[in-house]
């Protein structure tokens, strides 16, 4: 079978150099945008549960003009380069970080939201990422006004 997906917009694709994080359905809240931008990285914030994380596209249309065509095919380009580029360790440090800060707010109960992401991210800037799961760092990281 064939499934085909319909858009209004150009920006959705495949998901590519990511990782999925799925939570319970009543921890992600209703949002006018669920694509959100955290230090370099976009989460695709779905009703569903499932956090998708990637590196975030690069915002280049100046070379597009004004003609559809050509601003579909630059947009594909820019998918493409996007898809075919391996993640820095940088990136995929930033990646895991906050993939790791999803699962502090799962393990907690706490609505997923940028802003909590970006506190815990803020907190945790002094721990190394394997660290940041283990049962006293999530205490510590859940502490305060969170």
């Amino acid at each position: 079978g064939t499934l085909v997906l319909h858009t209004r917009s150009l920006k959705y694709g495949k998901l590519e150099n990511g990782c999925l994080v799925q939570v319970p359905p009543a921890l992600i809240g209703r949002r006018k945008n669920h694509f959100v931008h955290v230090r370099g990285m976009t989460l695709l914030l779905g009703m569903n549960g499932n956090i998708w994380i990637q590196r975030s596209l690069p915002e280049d249309t100046a070379n597009a003009a004004d003609d559809a065509p050509k601003l579909a095919e630059h947009q594909e380009q820019i998918k493409q380069q996007h898809a075919t580029t391996p993640l820095l360790p940088t990136e995929r440090q930033m990646l895991a970080r906050i993939r790791n800060c999803i699962v502090v707010l799962k393990r907690i109960h706490r609505m997923v939201s940028p802003d909590l992401i970006e506190k815990l991210l803020e907190r945790s800037k002094e721990m190394k990422v394997s660290e940041m799961l283990q049962v006293e760092n999530m205490i510590e990281l859940a502490k305060g006004d969170l």
